[in-house]
């Protein structure tokens, strides 16, 4: 992570800030393999798994840090998220279910954790810094998706995308929820997930649909996903956890949704351009 981070900075070092820039910074933490570095050994409650969260931190703030002495943070979105929901062990002698039993909630509230087609399997934190443009505080309780960022970033530098059916057919502006816009409507009519074995989930409002079904030729479902494997419905503004399927009290609902997401399949792309 030291050196990955210390590879960053010195990218940021060689740049002029008359032209724009992109950086994508991967880390390896908090991915396994565990290694956090001797700044931080002891640090956490939550054991090595802790560690490596606090080294993720480090490196954040090195980052930052670096933009404010090169004078470059007045001009540049910073956008901090996760590809998908944090593993979740509880029993065993693992680093994660060691710091499980030490208070960590990886994926707080959500049912779930990465692989699954419930919120703990993509949930993630979405942070945003632009000073000037992006109020400090404050919170969006709009839905967006990671695969936003490109027709975000289309938006801020002025460039129109394809239509949706050549490129970015799943991706929306939502520059107005960063800069804090009053919206009369949802930026996005709904979004399509999928877990690892490739069930198909769409979000519309409220609402959750679980095709429950995996994808062609995928026979070996491991025992903790068995129950993803079958029609669902939740109510995410009413419960959040995942705990009362809805789907037979609310059959028109189901069936409007999935009729939604095959309408979606068939074309090939969610949004409209």
């Amino acid at each position: 992570m030291d050196e990955l981070t210390t590879d960053a900075i010195q990218w940021l070092e060689r740049q002029n800030a008359q032209t724009p820039f992109f950086l994508y910074f991967t880390p390896v933490a908090i991915h396994f393999p565990y290694t956090p570095s001797k700044n931080v050994r002891g640090s956490s409650k939550a054991g090595i798994y802790g560690e490596w969260i606090h080294e993720l931190d480090l490196a954040v703030g090195r980052l930052l840090t670096a933009l404010d002495r090169l004078g470059f943070t007045d001009n540049t979105l910073v956008v901090f998220s996760s590809d998908n929901g944090g593993v979740l062990f509880t029993e065993g002698d693992g680093p994660e279910a060691q710091a499980y039993r030490a208070g960590l909630r990886m994926n707080g509230p959500w049912r779930g954790r990465k692989h699954s087609i419930y919120q703990g399997g993509f949930r993630v934190p979405f942070l945003a810094r632009w000073p000037g443009k992006v109020k400090p505080g404050t919170t969006s309780a709009e839905t967006i998706n990671l695969a936003d960022m490109l027709a975000t970033t289309s938006a801020i530098l002025g460039r129109p995308l394809p239509p949706a059916a050549a490129a970015a057919g799943d991706s929306v502006n939502v520059l107005p929820a960063l800069l804090g816009r009053k919206l009369r409507k949802p930026l996005r009519d709904s979004m399509i997930s999928h877990s690892v074995e490739g069930v198909f989930a769409i979000r519309q409002g409220p609402w959750k649909y679980i095709e429950g079904k995996p994808a062609a030729g995928v026979t070996n479902i491991p025992a903790l996903r068995k129950g993803e494997m079958t029609p669902q419905l939740y109510n995410l503004r009413d419960d959040p956890g995942e705990t009362n399927d809805l789907l037979r009290d609310h059959r028109e609902v189901a069936a409007r949704l999935a009729d939604l997401l095959a309408t979606h399949r068939t074309q090939g792309h969610s949004v409209t351009r």
